[in-house]
């Protein structure tokens, strides 16, 4: 951890002085006579030839110094991580580091020349560098050429001897457009995580030898990709000149590259000779390529032994200047007074399956294939940039013509009606291709599948078991459309040039034990006061919102419940905002019923609420339905325009920001936005709903039907439900806990209704309450937070167990504080057995429990270090995806199997605490206090609560000064100056039972 709190010991190194010892070139040549190449790689006639390069460690003779710019551009106004300032300053560390003395060091915009780094000038930077200068309006191109600008000021003799690098860090996606990427060599760029530049930044990096990354992984660090970037750059091999030539007898000829179009190289006219210039990136990682070598004319007895008519050959210098390096393809003879010219040939071995060397060609064919795959999909997915130009600029010519016109006859609504309609076509256009990801996340998968299981994925074995997680894990992503540009366009950019790709380059998340949950376990010694109960044990379950990457989540059908009846504009155009934040979230395999709560039931003649899919044709009749119910109007199936346009402000709200989007990404000089009329808005309050909740019973059970008749079992089942009403009757019955349900009340909701939501919402485990609407007439964050943990459940069936061994009597457990969530404790003779029913997680999810363990004859400090081993604790789940096409084994895969390897993995995992100051302990006492605040605040949906004693009851639990605390003192205050908050403190218990604070706002 450094002095700002980011960690980042992983990236330490001492500073680079250049070592000073010499070994040879590895040359190996395989011509693999029987390999089934992929259909795209096929040559009629031609074998494969794979020619592998690789630079000792011992290779790493003095090279020659570099000169790097860094440039940093944070866009004002764009994604930026919280952290930022910290990120940019702990890679200038990693840069100054890595630098040797000899080398040079320019940083936009704070440090516009080239200055050597010494020590002086290694700390200079770091204090020179201000946070406040990086932040900018200025656009990346301006900022890029001024990088140029520092190159092109060098001598004639430092751009002769050293090599040149820029390193990009931003947050723009500024239109790149006019920028020739061509005249940066050696650019290596790297976005924000969330900035979603990815494909402005990934243009940057485009020429040769670049590469693109993500600069800060899930945990706030910087990524592995960007500190091999660097070593890269620093590296004495980089920018050593390595020549292969080829030379082919009468009867066989070269017939190029096979899938290597990043890799220099020269055919002659009669094809018998050939030269390529590799790069090796680093030393002990090996450089190949595959030639195609046309054998037609060879009888099948002399394709035995290709050495005969296929002679290779490399030439390097040992020591050669830099500029050289990245230039020179002709080799003087011997001593030049710069370095001395060595030379290196191999036989070519000709092989067969299961021999030395087969596996390694059939992985590198393997590789390259994966390569075009993945550039395919890219190629296909990518933004149609001039597209999205012409709809703004469209978009922008017809909006200019609402300045002539003002709100009055109809003539003018029919126009204000004809923009909005645009602006609605324009943000549909635009929106997330769902079906389209789904389709291309199946393309991978069925293409690495054939590929996988053809003769070279065989051949090549667990050679390709890292390119098999890698294409998995782009799959998934793709599914969940989960910073998939990020990953693939990473992956591409260092497998296109061979660039070495550290794994976990963009993650931390911990492939190699549990994938998608992680557990950890404390106990308190000293610091908590004694428990009745025993000693407190906190079990930390979290679900990482990576886990998105590696596991599929799982589909949903959503239920709506909407509440339409004597309901003023706003409240109407609040519903069709919730329903869009809804749809929005939705994939195309997911599913919306909507189901509107009136008196009296709904007539014979109007059809039966059913599922409809999120495919483009459900969105279209899922929008006319919206339209039907709330505006208590039909509305005309066609044209087709998304409900918000026609209806709501929020179609300008979508305006305003598309044109903000598109002249930010474009680079278009906005116009000045005319000032929108707005809503009407009825005077005096909303008519007051006297109903008891019968038609919001009625509703409830409509919806409970609808999904326990569906025959997608697969697909999980959640309610939403969205009224003012009553809600007295609901409050008196038993609601079924089989499917989550989120119920939610407008901000002017009586107490009747507060308490009729929060009711339906505490029927299940995980249920959410919270106000839908803000003072602004906006969607509430805690409903779109809502919504984002539907759409990202990726497990299901959680189940925590504890295991205390017992057999010398020494522990026991006690009790376990589960909150909302059931659990169990079975006594047995040698161990007691307990068990949290956790059920789904989505990802991200955080969920907390304090496990109370009898200390019977524990009192020395050897017994506390021994504790671990008495006190086990694992986890299971099951995954939440499920496909169609698998068997229904394949479906449940629990993270564990067997108890004794639970036991063995956590053996001496649980972190005693000792009485010193720890974070682990703070932690601890706020959920002892979190349980407690919970159950006492759940006594307020009894109407007859006294609130004195309600609020001296939470004065007594608040000691110290953490987040938690800071929240139940302002409601204990807000409590004794009689203010209504009622809502707000039931949508906080509800959340806090989850182990969730609250969204802000």
């Amino acid at each position: 951890m450094d002095e700002h709190g980011v960690p980042f010991p992983h990236l330490k190194r001492e500073r680079n002085q250049g070592p000073s010892y010499v070994n040879k070139l590895e040359l190996k040549a395989y011509a693999k006579i029987d390999a089934e190449l992929p259909e795209s790689q096929r040559q009629t006639g031609c074998i494969p030839v794979m020619v592998s390069i690789t630079a000792p460690s011992g290779m790493e003779a003095q090279r020659e110094p570099v000169d790097l710019v860094v440039v940093l551009h944070v866009r004002k106004g764009r994604n930026v991580p919280e952290k930022w300032q910290e990120l940019l300053k702990v890679a200038l560390e990693v840069v100054t580091e890595r630098l040797g003395t000899k080398d040079c060091l320019a940083v936009v915009p704070f440090m516009p020349s080239l200055v050597p780094m010494s020590e002086e000038n290694s700390k200079a930077v770091l204090e020179q560098y201000k946070p406040d200068s990086i932040q900018t309006d200025t656009s990346l191109v301006i900022t890029l050429e001024s990088a140029e600008s520092i190159f092109n000021g060098r001598t004639y003799e430092d751009k002769k001897k050293r090599a040149g690098y820029i390193v990009v860090i931003s947050n723009s996606e500024d239109d790149i457009d006019s920028l020739l990427t061509w005249r940066f060599l050696s650019v290596h760029a790297f976005g924000f995580r969330g900035a979603r530049n990815a494909w402005t930044i990934h243009t940057i990096a485009s020429s040769r030898d670049c590469s693109y990354a993500i600069l800060d992984d899930e945990l706030g660090r910087i990524t592995e990709a960007f500190a091999a970037t660097i070593d890269r750059i620093t590296s004495p091999v980089a920018v050593m000149p390595i020549e292969i030539q080829l030379r082919c007898e009468e009867k066989v000829h070269l017939c190029g590259l096979m899938g290597s179009p990043r890799i220099s190289y020269s055919i002659s006219d009669n094809k018998k000779n050939g030269t390529i210039w590799p790069r090796a990136h680093l030393p002990d990682v090996p450089t190949n390529f595959i030639v195609h070598l046309y054998t037609g004319n060879l009888r099948q007895d002399e394709c035995t032994d290709l050495s005969k008519v296929l002679k290779v050959s490399a030439k390097y210098y040992e020591n050669l200047g830099a500029s050289q390096a990245r230039t020179a393809t002709n080799f003087p003879k011997g001593q030049d007074g710069i370095g001395e010219v060595l030379g290196e040939e191999v036989e070519v071995a000709t092989i067969t399956n299961r021999m030395h060397g087969s596996r390694e060609v059939a992985a590198e064919i393997v590789r390259l294939e994966a390569v075009r795959i993945i550039h395919e999909i890219i190629e296909e997915n990518k933004p149609d940039w001039n597209q999205l130009q012409a709809a703004a600029k469209k978009q922008r010519d017809r909006w200019t013509k609402l300045e002539k016109y003002n709100e009055g006859d109809d003539e003018d609504g029919k126009k204000n009606l004809e923009i909005k309609e645009l602006v609605a076509e324009i943000i549909l256009e635009n929106k997330t291709d769902w079906e389209k990801l789904s389709a291309a996340a199946d393309k991978l998968r069925k293409g690495w599948t054939r590929l996988k299981y053809s003769r070279c994925g065989l051949a090549a074995g667990e050679l390709i078991s890292s390119l098999s997680s890698e294409m998995q894990e782009m799959e998934t992503r793709l599914y969940n459309n989960y910073m998939w540009p990020e990953y693939l366009l990473s992956w591409k950019s260092h497998q296109w040039w061979q660039l070495p790709l550290p794994p976990l380059f963009m993650d931390k998340l911990d492939t190699e034990d549990d994938p998608l949950l992680r557990l950890r376990i404390t106990a308190n010694v000293d610091d908590i006061p004694r428990h009745k109960k025993g000693l407190p044990v906190l079990v930390h379950v979290m679900a990482p919102e990576v886990g998105l990457a590696k596991a599929k989540r799982a589909p949903v059908d959503v239920v709506a419940l909407l509440d339409t009846e004597k309901k003023t504009k706003k409240k109407r155009e609040l519903l069709i905002k919730a329903m869009e934040v809804i749809m929005d979230k939705l994939g195309h395999q997911d599913r919306i019923a909507i189901i509107p709560v009136q008196e009296p039931p709904p007539p014979p003649t109007q059809p039966a609420a059913r599922f409809m899919d999120m495919s483009k044709h459900g969105r279209r009749e899922t929008s006319i339905k919206l339209k039907s119910i709330v505006v208590k109007k039909p509305a005309p199936p066609l044209p087709y325009t998304y409900p918000s346009a026609t209806q709501t402000s929020h179609g300008r709200d979508h305006h305003s920001k598309f044109i903000k989007f598109v002249t930010n990404c474009l680079n278009i000089a906005p116009t000045n936005t005319p000032t929108l009329i707005p809503s009407t808005t009825s005077s005096g309050s909303d008519d007051v709903v006297t109903d008891g909740g019968t038609k919001l019973w009625n509703a409830l059970m409509d919806a409970v039907k609808l999904l326990d008749d569906r025959k997608e079992k697969d697909h999980l089942g959640f309610i939403i439900v969205i009224s003012d009403g009553n809600g007295d009757f609901v409050r008196q019955e038993t609601l079924p806990s089989k499917y989550t349900m989120h119920a939610f009340s407008f901000r002017d909701g009586g107490t009747h209704n507060i308490r009729a939501m929060h009711y339906i919402a505490t029927s299940s485990s995980d249920g959410i309450y919270a106000v839908i609407d803000d003072h602004l007439n906006q969607v509430t964050n805690a409903f779109t937070t809502c919504i984002n943990k539907i759409t990202s459940t990726i497990t299901v069936d959680t189940e925590v167990g504890i295991l205390c061994s017992n057999s010398s009597k020494e522990v026991a457990l006690s009790a376990i504080n589960s909150g909302k969530f059931t659990s169990a404790i079975e006594k047995k003779e040698d161990e007691d057995h307990g068990s949290i029913f956790v059920g789904s997680l989505y990802a991200g999810a955080v969920r907390n429990f304090i496990v109370y363990v009898d200390m019977v004859k524990i009192v020395s400090e050897e017994d506390y270090a021994n504790f671990s081993k008495l006190f086990t604790i694992h986890i299971k789940w099951f995954n939440a995806f499920s496909s169609k096409e698998a068997p229904p084994k394949s479906v449940a895969l629990p993270s564990v199997h067997d108890f004794a390897e639970i036991k063995e993995k956590l053996d001496g995992q649980v972190v005693i605490v000792r009485d010193r100051p720890n974070e682990s302990k703070e932690v601890m006492t706020d959920i002892i206090v979190r349980f407690k605040a919970v159950k006492i605040i759940h006594e307020i949906t009894n109407p007859n609560y006294k609130k004195e004693v309600l609020v001296e009851r939470l004065q007594n639990i608040c000691h110290g000064n953490t987040r938690l605390v800071r929240e139940i003192q302002t409601m204990v205050t807000n409590l004794r100056r009689g203010m209504d908050i009622l809502s707000h403190m039931l949508s906080w218990e509800t959340f806090q039972g989850l182990s969730e604070h609250p969204p802000m706002k």
